[in-house]
């Protein structure tokens, strides 16, 4: 990921946690796909899931919780990092390899997850789910507008 210039937003990155539950038990929070699969080779035990609407009626699954003992999850917690490093410079060769300077800003796609070079300062959107996103959003303004529209004809004066 390369470094958020001024006016840009840097890429959002997958959280993850750990904290203290009780008696030398930790739980592990994560959005990252691969510390969840380190997290289950590692025997930690599953808690639950974590689902976001998608916007066209479904859930979508965005993280996973686990417990353990507190030196398997730190263990979990460091093979993260050392993940997340290696992640972030694949990224930036693969960036270089594709003309993109070393300050580009990749993000993730907030409808389909897919890592994409950030062209605006508030794009939220990979291009292909752009446009979808654009017409629900004006979908969504009209019909908040004729809702209001009708409130206000049906007000006594």
């Amino acid at each position: 990921m390369g470094v958020a210039k001024p006016g840009q937003q840097a890429a959002e990155r997958p959280v993850t946690e750990a904290w203290h539950l009780d008696k030398g038990t930790y739980a592990l929070y994560t959005q990252d796909p691969v510390v969840k699969n380190v997290a289950q080779k590692a025997g930690l035990r599953w808690m639950g899931d974590y689902y976001r609407s998608d916007g066209k009626g479904g859930m979508r699954l965005v993280a996973w919780q686990f417990a353990g003992d507190k030196e398997k999850v730190m263990q979990v917690l460091a093979e993260a990092k050392k993940l997340e490093k290696t992640a972030v410079r694949k990224r930036e060769e693969k960036a270089e390899k594709q003309g993109e300077g070393a300050g580009t800003i990749h993000a993730a796609c907030a409808s389909c997850g897919q890592a994409f070079a950030v062209r605006g300062k508030r794009q939220k959107y990979c291009q292909s789910c752009a446009q979808e996103a654009e017409r629900r959003r004006k979908r969504d303004w009209w019909v908040s507008r004729s809702a209001a529209a009708a409130e206000q004809r049906l007000k006594p004066h």
